[in-house]
């Protein structure tokens, strides 16, 4: 009877520390998920802003108003500036054509976009106004947030 008791001890500790490894890699798990989730987020957001041009072409109809000045429609956004202040969040990630989707499994996300002129490259003596950064920050839920950042020139610097 001893030796049960003494056995089954035995059992109940490798079975709390077994317990608390498998507890350990699914959290483990769950935040490489999130964060390749955020990354995901921001990836598509600034494929999105890069495919815009620098500034206004000379051939557009009107400036369109971007996402400070109240316009939530991106497929009408005309250059990379209009984003700057762009905010959304995983329960209404909403794509350029105006589509909303849910998104992910370990969120949610908050997805916010900063273009501010500048920095000027290193070597580089053109004015800060034909530099812009791009920062796309997806916050997640727990830990740190994902950020990728972009400089974009115009394409006609000669240095």
């Amino acid at each position: 009877m001893v030796e049960s008791l003494i056995a089954s001890v035995v059992l109940a500790v490798a079975v709390v520390g077994i317990a608390g490894t498998i507890a350990a890699s699914y959290q483990q798990a769950k935040d490489q998920v999130s964060v390749a989730e955020a990354t995901q987020l921001a990836r598509q957001l600034m494929e999105e802003i890069s495919a815009r041009p620098f500034e206004v072409p000379a051939s557009s109809p009107s400036n369109a108003v971007g996402w400070s000045g109240g316009n939530p429609n991106r497929s009408i956004y005309d250059d990379i500036s209009d984003y700057h202040g762009y905010a959304d969040n995983s329960a209404n990630i909403t794509t350029q054509a105006g589509i909303v989707q849910a998104f992910g499994t370990a969120g949610p996300y908050d997805r916010s976009v900063t273009v501010t002129a500048g920095p000027v490259p290193q070597g580089h003596t053109a004015p800060a106004i034909d530099f812009k950064q791009v920062r796309v920050t997806v916050t997640r839920p727990r830990g740190p947030a994902v950020v990728i950042s972009k400089v974009f020139t115009r394409s006609n610097l000669a240095n």
